[in-house]
């Protein structure tokens, strides 16, 4: 029974090292934000860009046409044209950068959370882990005790013993009769 307990107290001992070992060396893990490599498309304000230059083309051929007058008439027109379209290509860039900008933002804010759940549930279960180890070591340290105590009383009782009498947890030990030079009383055993 004492063995057991000083082998449970040590393997308590060192189970309780090994995860508070594995608590210090935690890491925490890297997570990737998923929308960080997101590159923003200037396909659709290229595609603007290239109907404003033809726009504003056509619109000056015909101008030259009505003389210089015309001409003169038409270039306020046609530069107010040309700066809608490219004021609508970069409102269309600047709602792709918002847009990433936020999807980054909300996937930053998801990263965190489960990189704290990820972390938390280690250590809680480090924590348990170390936890039980305790109870171990107190359970084994009890045992040791509780096994000190039964020989203490057992070695106390010794004295109070009657001759035939046992006391010891293993029955009665052979006893040497000087009479027959035996080692061994046979009579307690058969009557």
């Amino acid at each position: 029974m004492a063995a057991a307990s000083i082998g449970q107290t040590i393997s308590g001992i060192s189970g309780k090292k090994k995860a508070q070992r594995e608590l210090d060396n935690l890491e925490v893990p890297e997570l990737e934000n998923a929308f960080k490599d997101i590159e923003i498309s200037t396909m659709g304000s290229d595609l603007m860009r290239e109907e404003s230059s033809r726009t504003n083309a056509s619109l000056v051929d015909a101008a030259r046409y009505g003389g210089t007058r015309g001409l003169l008439g038409a270039m306020p027109k046609i530069a107010g044209l040309n700066n809608k379209s490219n004021a609508e290509a970069r409102k269309y860039l600047d709602d792709q950068v918002i847009d990433r900008e936020y999807a980054m933002a909300n996937d930053e804010t998801r990263i965190r959370r489960l990189e704290e759940n990820r972390y938390l549930g280690e250590v809680q279960g480090l924590g348990q882990a170390i936890q039980s180890n305790k109870q171990d070591i107190w359970s084994g340290v009890r045992g040791i005790a509780s096994s000190g105590a039964y020989l203490g009383r057992n070695m106390e009782s010794s004295p109070n013993t009657q001759p035939g009498e046992s006391d010891s947890m293993f029955g009665e030990l052979p006893t040497f009769n000087p009479n027959n030079a035996s080692l061994y009383n046979f009579n307690n055993d058969i009557g």
